[in-house]
C-alpha cells in the first residue's frame, strides 16, 4: 500500500512539473514510465526550448524553477533591474542544464545570458539547449566559477549536487579536472548574477574584489560546505551587507538541506 501511494505521489508531482511544456502529457507519460531519454520541450508559455533527461533529478529542477519559480524577482529587485534602459545582462553560475537561463529569457527576452557549469554531463544538455534557441543571445561555457583563473578537480555524475573538491571530503567516485575562471571580472559587468555552486560560493564571496566587482542584484544560493562562519545564512548576509546590498530571504523548495539557502540581494543606487 505504501508503495501504491508514493506511486501515486509521484504521478501526480510529475503531472503538476509537466505543466512547465506545451506537450504536457507527453512529458509526464515519459516520466512515469522510466523513459531514460533526453527530450526536447517548449516552455508553455514562451518559444524558450530545453533538453530534460527523463529519469533523473532533472525533474526536479523543472518543478523548482519552472513551476515553484524559486528565481521569480521579488519586487525590489523587479524595480531595480527595471530602471536600466538597455537589456539585462545576466551570469549564471552553476548553470547545470540551463533552466535558469531558459526561466531568465522568457521574462526578458532581449536579455544577454552567460552561463558557467562545470559538470560534462550537464554541459552537455545546456549546449544542446543553447543550440536549440539560436535566436537568443545565449551562451554557456564549460567552466567552473571560481576566483583564480586555472584547472580543479570536480565531482561530476550527481547532475544538479556536482562539488569541486577541495580536500574536504566532498565528491564521488567520478571526478574530473575542469577549467575555472575568474568570474569576478564578469560579475562586475552583470545586471543579474544567479549564483548557485555548491560551497563554492564563499571563494567569490570573501575575495577581496567582490565588493568592488558585485553586481545591481543578485541571486545566491549558500551553503554550509567552506561556510567561514558557524552559520550560513549569518555569514551570507553579512558579507553582502559588507559590499553594501540589502537582502531579501528568498524561499527554498522541500528537501533542502541544513545551512542551505537561498538570498536576494540589491544595490539602489549606481
Amino acid at each position: 500500500m505504501a508503495r501504491l501511494e508514493e506511486s501515486a505521489r509521484r504521478a501526480l508531482g510529475m503531472m503538476i512539473y509537466s505543466r512547465a511544456f506545451t506537450a504536457p502529457a507527453l512529458f509526464a507519460a515519459r516520466e512515469i514510465g522510466g523513459s531514460a531519454a533526453v527530450r526536447p520541450y517548449v516552455l508553455r508559455d514562451s518559444p524558450i526550448r530545453v533538453y530534460v533527461r527523463h529519469g533523473t533529478p532533472d525533474v526536479n529542477v523543472v518543478g523548482e524553477i519552472l513551476i515553484e519559480r524559486v528565481y521569480e524577482t521579488p519586487g525590489p529587485i523587479a524595480e531595480v533591474l527595471g530602471d536600466l534602459r538597455r537589456p539585462l545582462r545576466i551570469l549564471d553560475l552553476g548553470a547545470n542544464i540551463g533552466l535558469f537561463g531558459a526561466f531568465s529569457l522568457r521574462r526578458w527576452p532581449n536579455a544577454r545570458v552567460v552561463a558557467f557549469e562545470p559538470d560534462p554531463s550537464n554541459i552537455a544538455i545546456h549546449r544542446q539547449t543553447v543550440s536549440a534557441n539560436a535566436s537568443a543571445n545565449w551562451r554557456v561555457e564549460w567552466a567552473a566559477a571560481a576566483n583564480e583563473d586555472g584547472q580543479l578537480t570536480f565531482a561530476t555524475g550527481q547532475f544538479n549536487e556536482g562539488t569541486v573538491i577541495n580536500g574536504d571530503g566532498a565528491g564521488s567516485d567520478q571526478t574530473h579536472t575542469v577549467p575555472a575562471v575568474d568570474v569576478l571580472p564578469l560579475m562586475a559587468d552583470a545586471d543579474l548574477v544567479k549564483i548557485d555552486i555548491e560551497g563554492s560560493e564563499w571563494a567569490l564571496l570573501t575575495d577581496s574584489r567582490f565588493a568592488d566587482a558585485s553586481p545591481r542584484a543578485l541571486v545566491l544560493e549558500y551553503h554550509s560546505r567552506l561556510c567561514p562562519g558557524p552559520d550560513s545564512r549569518s555569514a551570507a548576509q553579512q558579507t553582502l551587507a559588507a559590499a553594501g546590498y540589502e537582502t531579501l530571504d528568498a524561499p527554498l523548495p522541500p528537501g533542502a538541506c541544513p545551512g542551505q539557502g537561498m538570498l536576494w540581494a540589491w544595490r539602489t543606487g549606481g
